[in-house]
């Protein structure tokens, strides 16, 4: 062990090869980077602000249309519900259909449906009358089965009347002649 004296010949193991280390190095050098460009800014993007004169006008288009379906939901939703029930329904209250026209409108503005005259006409036909129709077929199986049981009735009745003739036929024969 050495005591901090040094010669060439008492040098330390490590320190010689800390010293073969640094010799047999290779300095690599690094590559120079050449800064990369920065991107080109985009162009700002400028949002569409709506205007609240046009948004209000196409709420307002949407109302007329909006009117429209509410009811026909009401008128159809109302017969569904008396067919069903078998008795006259409500339908809905005038704050339930201002609700209602309300967010039917704000759904139309929004959707950009356009309702044109022709296609109003269709739903509310379908709106209208379909219910209407399912009950008139509903009305007529009734009316069928109706007619059915007063033949029925009537056979029944021929029967008991037929059977009573016959019963008074027999009671007549049985009876001593006076």
């Amino acid at each position: 062990m050495s005591l901090g004296i040094q010669d060439e010949h008492t040098r330390d193991p490590f320190d010689e090869f800390l010293d073969t280390l640094g010799q047999e190095r290779e300095v690599i050098s690094e590559p120079e980077l050449e800064p990369e460009p920065l991107p080109e800014p985009e162009e700002a993007v400028v949002e569409d602000v709506p205007d609240p004169t046009v948004e209000r006008a196409k709420f307002e288009a949407a109302m007329i249309p909006a009117e429209t379906v509410v009811e026909c939901i009401d008128v159809g939703f109302t017969s569904l519900n008396t067919f069903i029930a078998k008795e006259e329904q409500e339908g809905a209250t005038a704050a339930e259909k201002e609700s209602l026209t309300k967010a039917t409108a704000n759904w139309l503005k929004d959707t950009d449906i356009d309702l044109s005259p022709g296609k109003m006409l269709i739903f509310l036909v379908l709106m209208i009358y379909g219910p209407k129709t399912v009950q008139a077929f509903q009305t007529r199986k009734q009316n069928i089965e109706n007619e059915q049981l007063k033949e029925e009735n009537a056979r029944l009745r021929a029967m008991m009347e037929e059977s009573e003739r016959e019963k008074a036929k027999a009671k007549e024969k049985t009876k001593p002649k006076e």
